[in-house]
């Protein structure tokens, strides 16, 4: 396995030139991911796509492992800032408002993309997290914290410990109906809903 140093990128893009070249780097990878999943997922044919050499890939990205990874932290950063934006629209609601505008984030995430999304789940369970994703994963669950802060009245439990049952629950139900090929989303929704709903108010 390969430490967390050696799936960051070689270099960072220090001007406007660069960060294009980056961004068609991960675009071309997530296209591929998307349309091909891991069997047709290399370098040459990332660096193919995106309509760079293979030498300027290796610039920033030494290995697919670094493309993984550079991947796995845009989407976090999606996610959290999808919540965070659920979150503010949902202040000063009613809880299962706010509990409803999160489900659909969530699910939306997933399945905006899914073949990618499912590509990702599994490399990264074969990598280890990068120190800024596990930093953004800590802000997505103070995100989860400061709504349930909201509805201290109604929430039962410790608040950074249901943050991360209700991570867990969301996941379990989502990437189940992914694996399934669950194409009904509304039910889903619903679903996942009832499921975080029963768990927050249970004595």
């Amino acid at each position: 396995m390969k430490t967390s140093a050696q799936t960051l990128p070689r270099k960072l893009p220090s001007q406007a030139r660069a960060e294009a070249t980056v961004g068609a780097i991960l675009e071309a990878a997530a296209r591929i991911l998307e349309s091909q999943g891991l069997d047709g997922f290399n370098t040459n044919r990332v660096a193919e796509v995106a309509g760079v050499s293979v030498g300027s890939l290796y610039q920033y990205f030494p290995h697919k492992h670094a493309l993984v990874a550079a991947l796995s932290e845009r989407a976090m950063r999606h996610r959290v800032a999808a919540l965070r934006g659920a979150v503010a629209k949902a202040r000063g609601k009613p809880l299962a408002h706010g509990v409803r505008a999160l489900v659909r984030a969530a699910v939306e995430q997933q399945f905006e993309a899914p073949r990618l999304a499912n590509a990702l789940d599994y490399m990264e369970r074969q990598l280890p997290l990068a120190e800024q994703q596990s930093a953004l994963q800590s802000e997505l669950l103070l995100v989860l914290v400061g709504f349930l802060a909201e509805h201290r009245g109604e929430v039962r439990g410790e608040l950074a410990t249901v943050a991360r049952d209700l991570q867990t629950i969301a996941k379990a139900l989502i990437d189940g109906a992914a694996a399934a090929g669950e194409t009904n989303l509304p039910a889903l929704r619903k679903r996942l809903e009832r499921a975080a709903l029963a768990y927050l108010v249970s004595g």
